[in-house]
C-alpha cells in the first residue's frame, strides 16, 4: 500500500470533501482522525467547508504509527454503510470488533451521483483501502447509478456475501452468486430470479418490496421480509409450495384481511412471524378468530410475534377477547405490538398479565380505561416491558404518573406535554419535579428499559 496517502486523500483530506470521525453518536474532529481510526470502527462524515490548508495539516500530523495502524484497521474492514443524512445513525450501534464503516453523504452527495464524476474515484480509493469488504448496505432515496456502483465493486475483486439498498430493482448481478447470503432490494428482474433460485444456493435472508415475479422460493432460506400490500393468501400460498417452508424461521409483514382463508401446512420451523392486520368491522371477530387458529395450530415453535394494526378501530379489543390467544401469547418469548393509535381497554391489560415470561414490547398502545389500571400494568409488569408508549385519551397530570417513579432505576421514562399551541415537549420524568411541572397535563408516555 505505497500509495496509501494518495487514495485516502481521497477520503477527504486532499480531495474538498473534509472528514470527521464518529465513534457511537460523538463526532470527532477530523485532526483527530487518526488516534480514532486503529480503533477499526468508525464513520466517515462528508463536510464542506474545511479549509485545504487544514486538511494539508492533519497529514503532516500523522506519524508512520498511524499510518500502518490505519491500514491495517481498513483492511479489516467487512461491512459498509452509506447513509443519506447524519440522523439515520441514531439508534445504530457498532463494535470495534464489527469492523465496520459509515459513510454519511450530505449537501446531496449521492452514492454514485451523477452530477460529481469524483465519486467514481472517490468509491474506487475506498474499495482500495478496505479489499476485504463482503457486505454493502445503502440507505439513499436515489438509484439512478445503482449498475455504475456494482460494475466497479466487482472491478475491484468485491465479493459481497450480503447486499441491501432498499427500493432498487435489481437488474444485474456480477458477484458469485454461491457466496450471497443475505439480499435486501425492491424488485428482481426476472432474469436474476431464475439465477437467483437456481445458483445463489447459500442465500439465507431475503427482503422484498416486490415478488410478484417469484414462483417459489429457494431452499435454505431463513428469514423472508415482504415490504409490498398484498393479500395474506397470496403470499403464503406461494411460501407454503416452495423448498423454503421447511427451513424458513423469520416471516416478516405478511399482510392479513378478511380475505384470508386457512392453510392446511404446518411451518415447522417458523419462530417468528410479523403480522399486519388490516381488517373492517363486518367480520372482524371472524377473521381474528382465524387468525389465532392458524397461528396456534400452524406454527408449533412459535416464539416471536409481531402485531401491526389498523383499519377498524376496535381490533385489538377483539383480537385480544378470543379465549385461545392466551395459549398463543403464553408461549412466547417476544411479543411486539404495535397499536398504531387504536384505542385499547384493560382487557388486553389483563391478557398480557398472563404473559409472565415474555418481553413485551408496545408501541403507540393508547389506553382509554381506567387510568390506574394502566399504572398498575406497568408497575407489575416492568420487568417484561421492554418498550412502551403511550398517547393518553385521559386528562392526566404530571403528579398522577408518581407510582411509575419505582421504574427509574431499571427503565428509562419520558413524558411528553403540551408547549405552546401547537407543540409539545419532552422531557424525563426526574427532571419534572417542582410543582409547577407536576401540574402539568400529560400528552403521551414513553418507557424504554435501561
Amino acid at each position: 500500500m505505497g500509495d496509501f496517502w494518495s487514495r485516502f486523500s481521497s477520503l477527504g483530506l486532499l480531495q474538498g470533501y473534509p472528514l470527521q470521525l464518529e465513534k457511537g453518536l460523538k463526532v470527532v474532529q477530523s485532526s483527530y482522525f487518526w488516534q480514532l481510526v486503529r480503533m477499526k470502527s468508525f464513520a466517515v462524515i462528508l463536510r464542506h467547508k474545511m479549509k485545504i490548508q487544514d486538511r494539508m495539516e492533519n497529514v503532516r500530523r500523522v506519524s508512520k504509527q498511524w499510518k500502518y495502524a490505519a491500514e491495517d484497521s481498513l483492511r479489516m474492514e467487512r461491512k459498509l454503510t452509506w447513509l443519506v443524512r447524519q440522523l439515520a445513525i441514531i439508534g445504530m450501534k457498532i463494535k470495534p470488533t464489527d469492523h465496520h464503516s459509515i459513510i454519511i453523504g450530505c449537501c446531496g452527495l449521492l452514492p454514485m451521483s451523477p452530477f460529481r464524476p469524483d465519486m467514481v474515484k472517490y468509491w474506487g480509493n475506498i474499495l482500495s483501502l478496505c479489499p476485504n469488504l463482503k457486505q454493502l448496505e445503502i440507505y439513499d432515496p436515489c438509484h439512478e447509478n445503482l449498475t455504475k456502483l456494482v460494475n466497479l465493486l466487482h472491478s475491484h475483486d468485491i465479493k459481497l456475501n450480503l447486499f441491501s439498498y432498499k427500493g432498487i430493482s435489481l437488474t444485474e448481478w456480477p458477484f458469485p452468486l454461491e457466496n450471497l447470503e443475505s439480499l435486501a432490494v425492491g424488485k428482481v428482474s426476472d432474469e436474476l430470479v431464475i439465477k437467483f433460485l437456481n445458483e445463489a444456493t447459500n442465500l439465507k435472508h431475503l427482503e422484498l418490496m416486490k415478488c410478484d415475479n417469484w414462483p417459489t422460493f429457494p431452499a435454505g432460506l431463513l428469514s423472508l421480509k415482504f415490504e409490498e400490500y398484498s393479500h395474506f393468501n397470496d403470499k403464503i400460498a406461494k411460501l407454503l409450495n416452495s423448498p423454503a417452508l421447511y427451513t424458513i424461521e423469520s416471516l416478516d409483514r405478511i399482510f392479513f384481511d378478511e380475505e384470508f382463508d386457512p392453510q392446511t401446512r404446518i411451518f415447522p420451523k417458523l419462530r417468528h412471524v410479523s403480522v399486519d392486520i388490516r381488517l373492517v368491522e363486518e367480520g372482524c371477530l371472524e377473521s381474528c378468530d382465524k387468525l389465532i387458529a392458524f397461528l396456534a395450530a400452524k406454527m408449533p415453535v412459535l416464539e416471536s410475534l409481531s402485531l401491526h394494526f389498523d383499519g377498524f378501530d376496535g381490533t385489538i379489543d377483539i383480537l385480544f377477547s378470543i379465549p385461545q390467544v392466551v395459549d398463543v401469547l403464553r408461549r412466547l418469548k417476544k411479543l411486539y405490538i404495535y397499536g398504531h393509535n387504536q384505542p385499547t381497554s384493560v382487557n388486553c391489560l389483563n391478557i398480557l398479565r398472563s404473559c409472565q415470561n415474555t418481553a413485551l414490547f408496545m408501541e403507540d398502545f393508547d389506553y382509554i380505561g381506567n387510568f390506574n389500571h394502566l399504572l398498575s400494568f406497568l408497575v407489575d409488569m416492568s420487568a417484561n416491558i421492554k418498550h412502551f408508549s403511550s398517547y393518553l385519551y385521559l386528562r392526566v397530570n404530571v403528579s398522577d404518573l408518581d407510582a411509575l417513579q419505582q421504574l427509574q432505576i431499571s427503565h428509562e421514562i419520558t413524558i411528553s406535554f403540551p408547549d405552546g399551541l401547537d407543540d409539545f415537549s419532552e422531557l424525563e420524568i426526574q427532571k419534572l419535579v417542582t410543582e409547577e411541572d407536576r401540574q402539568k397535563e400529560v400528552l403521551g408516555i414513553k418507557i424504554t428499559a435501561n
